[in-house]
Parts: C-alpha cells; structure tokens; sequence
C-alpha cells in the first residue's frame, strides 16, 4: 500500500490514523500530506484538519506489526536519521548481534543517552521498543565487564542536573516574580509552554524548589482564558488578518494557542480557519533578528527605508511586544500609511 493510498483511507474513514503513522515520524507525515494536497487540490481541507490535529493524532502507540513496517522502510533505504537508523540495526536483528553493533561502534554512555532522548522523542509512545534497547546497553555494559563505563554513566547524569538547574530556577524565578499564570507568561514572553513545566521536572525533586513549583500551578489562569477568548474573537473579525495581527494579542507558540482555540471553541470553523491562518503566517516569517535588520538597507517601491526609518520601526515593534520576524510586515504597513509613528519621520 502506497503512502497516499493511506491518506485516502484515513480520510475515507476506512482505517485509523495509526496506519499513516506507519509513513514513518511526525516530519515525514506532514512532508507526504504537502505532497499528497499538491495532486489532490480538492482535499485541501481534509489534509489541513489532519495537520492541525497531527500532535493529538500522532500521540499513540504503534503496533509491533506497524512498528515493524517503520523499521523495514529504514532498512530499505529510506531516508533517516542517524539515530533511526540505528535503531532499525538494533532491532531487527537478534540480542547478541544488537549488543556487537554497540561495541563496534564503541559507545560511550553520553552517545547511548543521546541517542535514547533522540528516538524517545521521534516516538514517544514506543517504550516496549526503547526500554529494550536501553537493556541492550546494560547488556552490553555487563558482558564486556566495562566498568569504569557504569561509573562514566552515573558521573554524566549527575552532572547534565547538577549544570542545567541554575538556567530553570532562574525562568521559574521569573515567571513567579511576574505575577501572572504560566500560560499569560509565555504569552508575553514568546516562549512555551512546554519550557516551563521542563523547568518543573527538572527541579521538582529539590525540596527547596518545592514552593515556587506549587506557586506557580497554583495561580489561576481563569483572567488570562477569558482574555484569550475575546482576543480570539477579535482576530476571527479581522478582514485582512496577518501576523501582527496575532501579536497585537498574543506571543503564544502555535501549539500552546491551538490548545486554547480548541478548548474554548470545539469544532469552529471560523476559529479552525484562524489557526490555519496562524500556522500558514508564522511559516512564511522569515529569520530575523534586530541585528540584521538594521545591517540590511531596505527598499519598497523604489524608495530606500533610512537607518532612523528603520531604528524607530524596531522602536515602534518593542513597545508593541512584536517579535523581529514581522519587521517586513510592519514596515509594508508603516509605507501604506497603515500605521502611526512618531512625526519626526519624514518620509
């Protein structure tokens, strides 16, 4: 069965998402989706619901026979990571060759760690198959009598929390010194949420960080939820919506607004549309920092945009909380009259 033949029957309802899922990791499923909708132009909106969706829908654990699936493309040569590719060699061969692919490539304890983050990230949900490949390792530590690697284990461990916790108290500090819920604080800050409770689960087994966790799940965030819901209303009035549309309310990551859409408006089509619009501009942001800005001259419709033009937009963008990669939107608008600047700008 072809890769879009298994986006047909998905979205026929002939079989579960589990079976796309067998296409391989969540990047490789949404470049075959892009490239199924270009010779498909009429399911434009049946692969823009499963895109929106593809964190919740990919959040399952495949069967053996569908892991199996993944495992043969890989060894098929299909196009991987390092660390997938690994993977595949280690289980689909039996025990003791999977333990002298480890010694050949004479993995230190620190290569195996991150290799394990790597593939416990592509599939989260595969434990049966993570949890024995880390015993391989353990194995393989065992039956070489390596020692001083265990010990090499234990010290680098120990070490990746005693270094990091300083950067994480320092965020939690922040985010409780700010007075507001978790959620507003990545809403003003641009960061995610996921960054937070990171933070948390790092530090959550120090007993003296104990109080500023607590603090922080404590606050409500009931103000900041109904701020959200009228910002969103508002932004799904708009008739000519673009990013700094989205900025003007909010610095929330895609996936962190997605969840407050979803939460507070199931099954909207006006606010389906929003996030899809959401999604489709932040893509298109170009990588841009202050600095750049500034190093570039810059010039619409034959007219050159002065460093003070420029120095007084990026001005303009830090009162308004907007992030360097709109510049380009906001100065399109500051030459169409579309927006107020101070008057000593002489255009």
């Amino acid at each position: 069965m072809t890769n879009y033949e298994k986006i047909e029957r998905y979205i026929n309802k002939e079989s579960d998402f589990s079976e796309i899922c067998t296409i391989g990791t969540k990047s490789a499923v949404l470049r075959t989706l892009k490239n199924y909708v270009k010779k498909n132009p009429d399911k434009l909106e049946e692969v823009n619901d499963i895109i929106e969706h593809i964190d919740e829908l990919m959040d399952i654990e495949l069967s053996d026979e569908q892991f199996q699936i993944i495992l043969n493309q890989i060894t098929n040569g299909r196009r991987c990571s390092v660390s997938l590719g690994l993977l595949a060699d280690l289980l689909l061969v039996s025990e003791d060759e999977a333990i002298e692919i480890i010694r050949k490539r004479n993995m230190t304890s620190r290569d195996f760690e991150i290799f394990i983050s790597a593939i416990t990230k592509s599939y989260p949900k595969q434990t049966k198959q993570i949890d024995y490949v880390k015993g391989l390792y353990n194995k393989y530590l065992e039956k070489y009598n390596i020692t001083e690697e265990k010990k090499q284990a234990t010290y680098i461990k120990r070490a990746l929390y005693e270094d990091e916790p300083n950067e994480y108290i320092n965020l939690l500090k922040d985010v409780l010194d700010s007075g507001l819920c978790a959620m507003e604080y990545c809403s003003k800050k641009g960061i995610t949420y996921n960054t937070i409770t990171n933070a948390m689960r790092h530090l959550q087994n120090g007993s003296k960080n104990e109080p500023i966790i607590n603090e922080i799940n404590n606050r409500s965030d009931e103000k900041f939820n109904k701020y959200m819901v009228y910002a969103i209303e508002q932004m799904c009035n708009v008739d000519e919506f673009d990013m700094s549309v989205y900025y003007d309310y909010t610095r929330l990551n895609i996936n962190d607004f997605k969840k407050i859409v979803e939460s507070n408006f199931p099954n909207e089509q006006r606010t389906r549309n929003l996030l899809t619009q959401v999604k489709i501009g932040s893509r298109k942001l170009p990588k841009l920092t202050k600095r750049s800005i500034l190093e570039t001259e810059k010039t619409i419709a034959g007219r050159v945009i002065t460093k003070e033009e420029t120095e007084m937009l990026l001005e303009y963008m830090e009162d308004k909380n907007y992030p360097a990669e709109i510049y380009n939107i906001v100065l399109k608008k500051y030459v169409n009259d579309d927006i107020e600047l101070p008057k000593v700008l002489v255009k």
